[in-house]
């Protein structure tokens, strides 16, 4: 849920802040920007009017800037193939 952090530091505004115009726990929505908790749909709603965006766009979609580059996706990738052909010779034996 990093989307919620970037747009909260864009909005300059503390957690607290936050999670008193919606009404919620500030504890409860320090989990939400964490990924630790997921939104039920009447509160993502609330959360994605607050901040002027979609559910889609807040939940679903990752920032540009917290996009892997594409060394990094071809590490991760070189890596799964690895994980995958080891998993392989060990079913040989």
């Amino acid at each position: 849920m990093n989307n919620l952090k970037e747009l909260r530091m864009q909005k300059k505004i503390t957690q607290e802040e936050v999670a008193r115009l919606l009404q919620i726990n500030p504890q409860y929505y320090s989990m939400l920007e964490r990924g630790a908790r997921t939104p039920g749909f009447k509160l993502a709603k609330k959360i994605a009017d607050f901040y002027g965006n979609s559910i889609d766009k807040m939940f679903f979609e990752t920032f540009p800037k917290n996009r892997p580059g594409k060394r990094k996706l071809n590490g991760i990738k070189k890596n799964l193939s690895l994980a995958g052909s080891h998993r392989k010779k060990n079913r040989r034996k």
